[in-house]
């Protein structure tokens, strides 16, 4: 994952050119499942299922108001408007829908069936769910939510020639990595070379009793957050919220104009009081004792 940083712009995309052929497009079809009920604490739970040819998944995200997440994903497929699935530990969803509104999308272009039927309504049936550590609970009997259907069809669409990439100028080339790990948790943090700002972001996965896991704290961005030293061997840290804390970097030259992805963690250490929240693991240390960190320099051509 890299930060998205603001000094980077978006890619724009040329104006584009009549269509000069067709080509076909198979849509496959499938159904999607969400609901949404509101937690303690300020949290919402959401429910999401996914499938494709690899898996089913079924997914349950609790979201802080300041953007903070934790997920939780099991195997397994949505049946007849009904969500029945086993969260180890947290959770436990037996739902199925009322219907009370449908709402049909318009055809994509180029083909004939609609690109959605969604089923609108409230999931009723048992909705359970504590966080570790109590970070948030829900204990309640319906939620509303929708299923989407869509269409498997096939579709005539236009191709375009000739379209080229306008890539934008002045955008930086020179960056610092910062990396750091404590057990499970990662912080990334990349920066505009030797100008103290930069994006983080925390998170950590796990995997328990079949269970995928992914915490993660809200990306924190501002100037004076990592400011290094030319040869990367020494380096104050001060991120904002929800960051807390701040820590300094003293390490050895490390590799120079690496390509994306920067080699892990070395082994280099930080002292300090860094530290993240993050939604069922508390509040984690990101300094001190069995706290790795890099501090790489990467460069990348537009």
């Amino acid at each position: 994952m890299r930060c998205a940083l603001a000094l980077i712009a978006a890619l724009a995309l040329s104006a584009a050119l009549p269509a000069l052929a067709s080509a076909t497009r198979v849509h496959l079809g499938d159904s999607v499942y969400r609901f949404f009920a509101k937690a303690t604490n300020g949290y919402e739970l959401r429910l999401s299922t996914y499938q494709n040819n690899l898996y089913h998944r079924i997914t349950l995200t609790a979201e802080s108001p300041s953007g903070a997440i934790a997920r939780y994903n099991v195997e397994g497929s949505p049946h007849g408007g009904r969500v029945d699935a086993t969260f180890p530990g947290v959770g436990r969803i037996d739902v199925k829908l009322h219907r009370r509104k449908v709402r049909r999308l318009p055809p994509p272009e180029g083909c004939e069936l609609p690109k959605a039927e969604i089923v609108s309504g409230v999931f009723v049936g048992k909705i359970r769910f504590e966080g570790e550590r109590d970070f948030t609970s829900i204990d309640a009997d319906q939620a509303r939510g929708y299923i989407e259907r869509s269409h498997r069809q096939e579709c005539q669409r236009p191709t375009r020639s000739g379209a080229s990439l306008r890539w934008p100028t002045g955008l930086p080339t020179h960056f610092t990595v910062l990396e750091i790990q404590n057990g499970p948790v990662k912080v990334y943090a990349e920066g505009v070379y030797m100008t103290g700002t930069a994006g983080f972001i925390a998170q950590a996965r796990e995997e328990r009793d079949g269970m995928g896991i992914l915490r993660r704290a809200p990306e924190a961005l501002n100037a004076g957050d990592l400011l290094t030293s030319e040869d990367l061997t020494h380096a104050t840290i001060a991120p904002p919220a929800p960051f807390l804390g701040t820590a300094t970097y003293l390490g050895t030259p490390q590799q120079t104009g690496c390509p994306l992805p920067c080699p892990p963690p070395v082994g280099e250490f930080l002292t300090g009081t860094l530290r993240v929240p993050l939604p069922g693991l508390g509040v984690v240390p990101l300094a001190g004792a069995g706290v790795n960190a890099s501090l790489t320099e990467s460069t990348r051509a537009y």
